[in-house]
């Protein structure tokens, strides 16, 4: 589980993406504030990335859905631990 504030290391692996200016306008007409939350200008989210690393740094299971609304099924991770 990973607390990455200002989306540093999401950056780091090309994990974020620049919302778009219609996507932007919904969220502020929602009252959500992105940019604030994030605590700087920038109006980015992060991908909905998981991943199972192993002791040995080896990369065993990636998922990173195009769809930032959509998330590995836990269940699924799960079984794969």
């Amino acid at each position: 589980m990973l607390s990455d504030v200002e989306n540093v290391v999401a950056r780091q692996f090309d994990l974020v993406f620049n919302m778009p200016d219609y996507l932007i306008d919904v969220y502020k007409a929602s009252g959500l504030d992105v940019a604030g939350h994030n605590g700087n200008e920038d109006w980015q989210l992060p991908k909905p990335a998981t991943f199972i690393i192993q002791p040995s740094g080896k990369i065993s299971f990636a998922d990173v859905p195009d769809d930032y609304t959509k998330r590995t099924d836990p269940s699924a991770v799960i079984k794969l631990l």
